[in-house]
């Protein structure tokens, strides 16, 4: 199995280079057979977010995800702070118990990531998928061990700053991964086969495939 998009959810992106990712009901429906990720998103912690949970855990005894997620923080929307950091945590913890990175959406609250990513070995990942914001941030996470993937709207200033052994690339399902590795390509100036393979050697070693 090879990995080129890290991050997708149900849709015509979705392939076996495709991570899908899900919450605890969506996998009980669909019983996914390629790679797939699975969590409780920030947004769904305001509906019974504990019946969630015990899924999960039930899940995660069984399954084999190839990460813990998407979870994570958002100052903008879901419940309130304090809920959402409690199942952040339970969920991180869920993934260094079972060796699997986590994957994180993340609005205005990246101190709140740095501070969590501390509290775990070198050896637990984390991802913030779709990242948006500039150069510093992203390099502020790389520091602390913490990876980011780009979609098809990234900061160009930002992924020109990335080395590319960190470069991972996402559709988060609105569009094709080769419209985002051609968009990265043609801002990279790199070609977009030396491009494809750079993505695929390191979402195999993220995913320690």
């Amino acid at each position: 199995m090879k990995i080129l998009d890290v991050h997708t959810h149900r849709g015509e992106t979705a392939n076996e280079q495709s991570v899908i990712s899900l919450t605890p009901y969506e996998y009980l429906e669909s019983k996914p057979v390629g790679p797939f990720s699975i969590g409780i998103h920030p947004w769904d912690t305001v509906s019974d977010p504990e019946a969630q949970f015990s899924v999960l855990k039930e899940i995660l005894s069984h399954a084999e995800p190839v990460a813990v997620g998407e979870c994570g923080l958002d100052a903008l929307r879901g419940a309130d702070m304090d809920t959402q950091l409690d199942f952040l945590t339970r969920q991180t913890d869920l993934a260094a118990e079972a060796g699997l990175p986590a994957i994180l959406h993340v609005v205005k609250k990246f101190d709140e990531i740095i501070k969590l990513r501390r509290r775990y070995g070198a050896s637990q990942q984390f991802l913030v998928h779709g990242f948006r914001g500039n150069p510093q941030q992203a390099m502020q996470l790389i520091r602390n061990n913490i990876r980011i993937s780009f979609g098809i709207h990234f900061n160009p200033m930002t992924i020109q700053a990335i080395p590319l052994q960190d470069l991972l690339f996402e559709t988060d399902g609105k569009c094709t991964v080769n419209e985002v590795i051609d968009a990265a390509s043609a801002t990279l100036g790199i070609p977009r086969n030396s491009l494809r393979t750079i993505a695929f050697e390191n979402a195999g070693i993220f995913f320690k495939q």
